[in-house]
């Protein structure tokens, strides 16, 4: 969020979209999966939505249950080892749907012109 204060004061209503994405870190640095929105400031200063969606990466690691003597094999744990977002902001979402007018006169123009 480079375009939203760092903040100092957490009262501070400037704060909010900041403290926002931090309790999401808060969840993704604790191994957690989840879906969510946060608001982040654009560059032009405007309010923007932003949907995210993340998840651990997990890698199973192993342990000898006794150094000393292999034979009594490992342990095996999971242990996360970073966690993946896929963020898209709400007018990624809406683009599809506004092109589609442009779809759709496309279509008229060329059934007027395979009609004339």
């Amino acid at each position: 969020l480079p375009d939203d204060d760092n903040c100092s004061n957490v009262g501070d209503p400037k704060c909010a979209n900041r403290l926002e994405f931090e309790d999401i870190l808060v969840e993704m640095r604790d191994g957690k999966s989840g879906i969510t929105t946060f608001t982040r400031t654009s560059t032009t200063g405007e309010s923007e939505k932003v949907y995210m969606a993340f998840a651990p990466v997990v890698s199973k690691d192993f342990a000898p249950r006794n150094s000393s003597d292999f034979s009594q094999g490992v342990t095996a744990y999971d242990s996360m080892i970073y966690s993946l977002a896929v963020l898209e902001p709400e007018t990624g979402f809406l683009r599809p749907f506004q092109e589609s007018v442009d779809v759709e006169r496309s279509v008229n123009v060329a059934l007027g012109v395979l009609l004339a």
